[in-house]
């Protein structure tokens, strides 16, 4: 419609300098008539000039209302359409050279053809070069623009909309979470919940992408909770003598979403994402130097990330405050990721583990009809996500764009929430906004749905 609406300007522009060139062509008559000068080269010279500046006119409003049109529909304008523009603007110039000898004919003044065409070509190309220079910026211009504003849309302002906001990135250790957020909310700081950063998108079911973009996007720092949730080691394989022991034995090491979510934080924000260690972790050396702290009970480590925090841009207040001192227990928190054992057996030797060193697959848990159905679906989800929310008809239950709750059947809501209660309990899916109304499904639960499908 844009594109169409600027054709019908083009056509009415035309005409109106087209009428003025006429006009302006009777007046050079006139005014050679006056000065005898009717059948001489200075009236082909003067008609001529009439009619180049018509060309070079129509040419310049062309561009004109090209520009109008990008500004008021940038997205309407490909490629084909400044081919078009181009195109058009060649055509005039043509038009308007080759009319020349014939306004002279009107006049008695008769220019041999090949002595026409050669006048025409040369300046055809004293017309057409500007044309095409002045389209060629219009489209790069264009092009930037349309770059930057993906910017804009892509890539969050400097600054965040609430500089009391934190994005908290955390794993399965809820003490630590919990803790952090009890410390951030005493320095005046608001941590963000993942069912909060669902909410922004305004979807059921977001893409995990989504979520952090948003999230990122609505908090003025992203602080990265590194726990050791898990145990992880170097392949025997691909181990080397003079590895050190964290790659070498099971160490304990942040869950694989927070390292991902960690690198989306330090590719958007660099110098607003910090990293919190609790405790002793696997290490990573991609952020070996970045915004890396030790957290605990000290009042030198709570200070330290305060002032961090602070430098971030973030609004902490511990001015006339001291409950800051002792606001969350992060002590208390620090655990082994595996519950200690009554009879550890014999002490391994050392050296790089081996493979009667690795754990068993544990068996399938046993579970009922409708959760090993939810979970296979879930698992085939995009975003790997079970919403189980209350509505004032009763709960829905949802997944890979499935309902699973019979409208009005109380019973069929009983069935499917325990089925969602029971997969939770098992750790195979985790509650992502800590409202029992996301739920992610969790890497153990990937497995035993693979191994589900297969049996």
């Amino acid at each position: 419609m844009a594109l169409e609406l600027e054709r019908l300007a083009r056509v009415k522009a035309a005409e109106g300098i087209n009428g003025e060139a006429r006009r302006a062509e009777q007046d050079v008559v006139r005014d050679c008539e006056d000065r005898g000068v009717l059948h001489s080269g200075i009236f082909c010279g003067r008609i001529a000039d009439v009619h180049r500046e018509r060309a070079k006119r129509i040419v310049d409003k062309y561009i004109e209302l090209r520009r109008a049109t990008l500004e008021r529909a940038p997205e309407v304008t490909s490629e084909d359409d400044f081919r078009e523009l181009l195109e058009a603007a060649f055509a005039t110039i043509d038009g308007a050279l080759r009319a020349i000898p014939e306004h002279l004919k009107r006049y008695g003044l008769q220019i041999p053809a090949e002595t026409a065409r050669q006048n025409d070509g040369l300046e055809a190309v004293d017309l057409k070069a500007p044309a095409r220079r002045e389209i060629e910026m219009l489209k790069r211009e264009h092009a930037l623009r349309v770059i930057q504003k993906e910017k804009e849309v892509h890539l969050p302002n400097s600054e965040a909309k609430d500089k009391r906001k934190v994005w908290v990135v955390h794993g399965r250790n809820l003490k630590a979470r919990d803790a952090m957020f009890i410390f951030l909310r005493s320095i005046g700081l608001e941590p963000m919940e993942w069912g909060e950063a669902l909410a922004l998108t305004g979807k059921g079911t977001p893409y995990t992408g989504e979520v952090l973009d948003l999230a990122f996007a609505e908090a003025q720092v992203v602080v990265v909770l590194i726990t050791g949730d898990e145990l992880a080691r170097l392949g025997t394989r691909f181990a080397y003598a003079g590895d050190p022991p964290a790659e070498t034995d099971p160490t304990p090491q942040a869950r694989p979403n927070v390292l991902f979510e960690a690198g989306m934080a330090f590719g958007k924000f660099p110098e607003r994402t910090v990293l919190v260690h609790l405790g002793e972790t696997r290490p990573f050396s991609d952020v070996a130097g970045r915004n890396v702290l030790y957290i605990s009970n000290g009042i030198k480590e709570r200070q330290a990330l305060a002032d961090r925090l602070r430098i971030s841009g973030a609004a902490v207040t511990t001015e006339n405050r001291a409950d800051w001192h002792a606001a969350g227990d992060f002590d208390s928190a620090n655990e082994p990721p595996d519950f200690p054992c009554s009879d550890p057996g014999p002490t391994p030797s050392p050296g790089p583990a081996t493979s009667r060193q690795i754990p068993q697959p544990q068996p399938l848990p046993r579970l009922s009809e409708g959760a090993r159905d939810l979970l296979i679906e879930a698992a085939q989800d995009k975003n790997g996500m079970i919403m189980s929310l209350p509505t004032m008809g009763g709960r829905i239950i949802q997944t890979n764009d499935r309902g699973f709750v019979e409208s009005g059947d109380p019973r069929s809501e009983a069935r499917w929430k325990g089925a969602v209660d029971e997969l939770h309990r098992l750790s195979l899916i985790e509650d992502r906004g800590h409202k029992g109304e996301a739920f992610a499904v969790t890497e153990d639960g990937y497995r035993v749905a693979d191994d589900l499908r297969q049996h």
